[in-house]
């Protein structure tokens, strides 16, 4: 395959990244515990692509999507992520006023996953240049649980 697109995730970032989040910020710090092992294998498919492009001039990039949500998401209170999570405890909660309070602590990128498809397409007629795709909203979201 001599022309391909890889997915990495927002996890190999580091922990501690200043915003916005760049390509550049990669490696620059150990990445989050929670997840280490996923996180790891997707900065080593970072380094595999990177090399694979460089020695054998492959057309290789990696994309960056954020947390991607959708029709068909697991809105299990217990093991969802964060925006099934919020829309089921909206549904749960009916006509009761739900109020979430923005914090600094935590900031998310957020995007639907009709959006992400078109990105993950309109990726593979970009000429590989030798750098990654962050496919990241300028906007960041604060959430407080």
């Amino acid at each position: 395959i001599t022309r391909g697109i890889f997915t990495l995730s927002t996890c190999v970032f580091p922990e501690k990244c200043t915003l916005p989040l760049t390509e550049e910020d990669i490696h620059e710090g150990r990445c989050h515990l929670s997840n280490e092992g996923y996180s790891v294998s997707k900065r080593v498919l970072e380094v595999l692509v990177r090399f694979y492009r460089e020695k054998y001039n492959y057309q290789w990039i990696c994309i960056i999507p954020t947390n991607v949500y959708g029709k068909y998401d697991n809105f299990n209170l217990a093991s969802s992520h964060v925006v099934p999570s919020i829309i089921h405890k909206m549904y749960l909660a009916k006509a009761t006023i739900l109020l979430y309070i923005l914090n600094t602590y935590y900031c998310k990128h957020f995007t639907i996953v009709k959006d992400e498809i078109f990105n993950v397409i309109f990726s593979t007629n970009l000429p590989s240049n030798g750098t990654h795709i962050n496919v990241c909203s300028k906007i960041c979201m604060y959430i407080f649980e």
